[in-house]
């Protein structure tokens, strides 16, 4: 498809492709990189960096105490992380995340 600038259909089409390379330029420039919690073919939750957690959005590794490589199972990493954050928030020891142990990492 040709178009000729000089003529008022030229002029709107013209004008309509530059407001969307204006547009677009604008959204590059405000793009947030994302990530990937724990690391991509981890079992991670997608995020934008730099975007508020939502509520629910909880993690045992959020706290600094799980060590080990986050692969989105339950092993002994995770019911020692569990067990050490119950100790330090004064919570029944279970080594499972239990109704309280879910509502503190929440917190």
């Amino acid at each position: 498809m040709q178009f000729r600038v000089d003529t008022p259909e030229g002029k709107v089409i013209a004008a309509a492709f530059l407001d969307s390379y204006n547009q677009l330029a604008q959204a590059v420039r405000a793009y947030a990189p994302q990530s990937v919690e724990g690391g991509l073919g981890t079992g991670g939750k997608l995020g934008v960096d730099g975007a508020p957690k939502s509520p629910d959005d909880f993690s045992i590794a959020d706290t600094g105490l799980y060590k080990s490589k986050v692969d989105g199972g339950s092993g002994p990493g995770t019911s020692t992380a569990i067990s050490q954050f119950q100790k330090i928030r004064g919570l029944p020891i279970t080594r499972q995340f239990d109704d309280a142990t879910i509502g503190a990492l929440k917190q």
